[in-house]
């Protein structure tokens, strides 16, 4: 797959609509400055594998993300700032940019992976973690002990798909999210790093100062 196409569907994926946009919660959008940074720990994978690196992640509102992640030689970079979205390579010194066509400007960062996911389990997206158990699990099924934490367990299922959500029930915060298809285990997310309502910051929300922007209309980068 080109760049270009790479980037085209980066880019859909955060903007579009999720399926059951018109349920009561219709959408994340954290009211704070919200940080958070991740680590794949699926089964299997190994430590070393470029996907099991961590991901650092801002949100604010429904139209501000930054998500970073390690790459070859540099950073990996995916802000958005509706209705602008930029893909940054540090390595290369350049961000694509994109104009999100609408009509709703909305950025989304679901935590599990898309491709095959119910949409329903979708609407779990970082920064909004406790809505989403809030609403769809509020009671936990049991407590589980994580090294002296006492810790929820909440888990939706949706046909033979099922989230299991473990929450620090005391700062109303995720520890970690699996997911599991037909019963069998495949993916899982460690959170290493969980701050909300934080001092505003509208530089996480443009690209870094000299990077050549490619493609799209010239956009303003921070100071």
């Amino acid at each position: 797959m080109s760049i270009q196409a790479k980037f085209a569907a980066v880019a859909a994926a955060l903007c579009a609509t999720p399926a059951v946009a018109q349920a009561p919660d219709a959408g994340c959008a954290p009211q704070g400055l919200v940080h958070v940074v991740v680590r794949n720990v699926t089964p299997g994978l190994a430590p070393t594998d470029p996907t099991a690196q961590p991901r650092e992640i801002w949100r604010q509102g429904s139209a501000f993300l930054r998500s970073v992640e390690a790459a070859p030689g540099g950073q990996r970079m995916i802000i958005v700032s509706e209705p602008n979205i930029w893909l940054v390579d540090t390595a290369r010194g350049e961000a694509r940019h994109a104009v999100d066509p609408g009509p709703t400007l909305a950025v989304h960062a679901p935590v599990l992976p898309v491709e095959g996911t119910p949409g329903p389990l979708l609407r779990l997206e970082f920064g909004c973690e406790a809505q989403f158990v809030a609403a769809y699990a509020p009671r936990a099924e049991r407590q589980v002990d994580v090294g002296g934490l006492q810790a929820g367990l909440h888990t939706v299922t949706v046909g033979d798909h099922a989230v299991a959500i473990l929450m620090d029930e005391a700062r109303q915060v995720p520890i970690s999210v699996g997911y599991l298809r037909a019963g069998q285990p495949k993916f899982l997310v460690r959170y290493d790093v969980y701050e909300r309502n934080l001092l505003a910051n509208p530089q996480l929300f443009a690209p870094p100062k000299g990077m050549e922007i490619v493609g799209g209309p010239t956009a303003q980068t921070s100071d």
